[in-house]
């Protein structure tokens, strides 16, 4: 994986818990073309997530709003086929 840049951030959501944030834009040797790669921890929760996608211009907190709000979309249809 070759590194292009990084991005050290955090961003608070509901005011008051911070997550601490890195941006990588990479080329992955299993897929094609440059992708971001965020990774988010959550002080609270002390979990780690990472998050992949091909939109480059996106800042770290519009790509895991994004993924949040898919991940309420996915949870439903897992659950409506229980």
């Amino acid at each position: 994986m070759k590194t292009y840049t990084i991005t050290d951030g955090y961003f608070l959501i509901d005011d008051t818990m911070k997550h601490h944030t890195k941006t990588v834009t990479a080329r992955l040797n299993s897929i094609s073309g440059k992708h971001r790669i965020v990774e988010s921890t959550d002080p609270v929760k002390q979990t780690t997530k990472y998050l992949l996608t091909n939109e480059l211009t996106w800042e770290a907190f519009k790509i895991i709003s994004v993924y949040s709000n898919r991940w309420v979309v996915e949870e439903f249809f897992r659950n409506a086929k229980l």
